[in-house]
């Protein structure tokens, strides 16, 4: 562990080692059986860019996706360039972010709701989009699978956009993974004709948290807890777990404006990882947090080791 901390790229910043190593040392202590996992999706989980090219989030693969009118193509595209820089602006006080947030969901869901999208092009919209996830983000999802830790995606996205991704490319990793999304209602004719309620965006997610309490009391006793983001919204992820009894250790994925946003990442997360591809840092952790357990799993043949995943697919 000490290696792998001491020894890390310029591209991984840690807020204060001390306090990281003594809450790595309560993974190590607990087990597996003690840790639950909260994971955002775009962004986090698939990648920002690749090659330096732009990858689509969840809302994005459907506006390129060519399906839709032009109308409503040329309307998204205004619409995130108008709000993701003050999504990404940290200057922005907390409840007017929330407010501006609210704005471009709800004008993005009426226009998508005026295109009469059908159940059966999502599949066919995800087959052929370019989403992609990062490197080692399938081998860090199947240490959680092969050591029965629970997964919850929590993602201001389209729901049923992250399940259909996950379904046709890493569908076995939903065998211990919930989704907590942006879900599309269909009529009985599979026509789009809504959302579920409540509205979730990059910065509710603290208040979504106190509606889905159920789950989180259901893994209560998970006391250790990973969070994986990519927004300083993404924190609040955690905020069903503020009993003193939990240890909660956050990885923040700094995609865009670095130099501007490094310094209130490093305020929020323990781990900062400066990389908009690649998941690598975090698969070597959970290598070394799990180690024992992983090898026990090995030896009992009871399934593939994280080294194994592709027999996954």
């Amino acid at each position: 562990m000490e290696k792998l901390l001491n020894n890390r790229s310029s591209c991984i910043h840690i807020r204060d080692l001390d306090g990281l190593t003594a809450k790595i040392e309560k993974f190590l202590n607990s087990g597996a059986q003690s840790v639950q996992v909260l994971a955002d999706f775009d962004r986090t989980l698939t990648k920002h860019s690749d090659q330096g090219e732009l990858c689509p989030s969840t809302h994005g693969i459907l506006e390129d996706s060519h399906v839709f009118s032009e109308s409503f193509n040329d309307a998204t595209r205004r619409l995130r360039d108008k709000y993701y820089p003050l999504e990404m602006d940290p200057s922005i006080p907390p409840d007017q972010k929330e407010n501006l947030m609210i704005e471009w969901w709800t004008t993005a869901h009426s226009l998508l709701l005026k295109e009469h999208l059908e159940r059966d092009q999502i599949v066919e919209v995800v087959r052929r989009c370019h989403v992609k996830f990062r490197d080692d983000c399938e081998e860090v999802l199947t240490v959680f699978l092969d050591l029965g830790i629970p997964v919850l995606v929590f993602s201001a996205g389209m729901g049923t956009i992250v399940k259909e991704i996950l379904h046709q490319k890493l569908h076995h990793v939903l065998k211990n993974t919930e989704i907590i999304s942006n879900f599309m209602t269909f009529d009985s004719l599979g026509k789009h004709v809504g959302f579920q309620d409540p509205l979730i965006h990059t910065f509710n997610k603290g208040k979504i948290c106190e509606i889905h309490k159920d789950y989180f009391d259901k893994h209560s006793e998970r006391t250790n807890a990973i969070l994986l983001g990519d927004t300083l919204g993404d924190l609040q992820m955690s905020n069903n777990l503020r009993d003193e009894k939990f240890n909660i250790l956050k990885i923040g994925f700094l995609n865009d404006r670095v130099e501007q946003n490094l310094p209130y990442y490093m305020d929020g997360y323990d781990i900062v990882i400066q990389d908009p591809e690649s998941m690598r840092f975090v698969y070597e952790l959970m290598k070394v947090m799990f180690a024992t357990a992983l090898e026990e799993l090995q030896l009992k043949g009871d399934g593939p080791t994280a080294a194994g995943a592709d027999a996954h697919n």
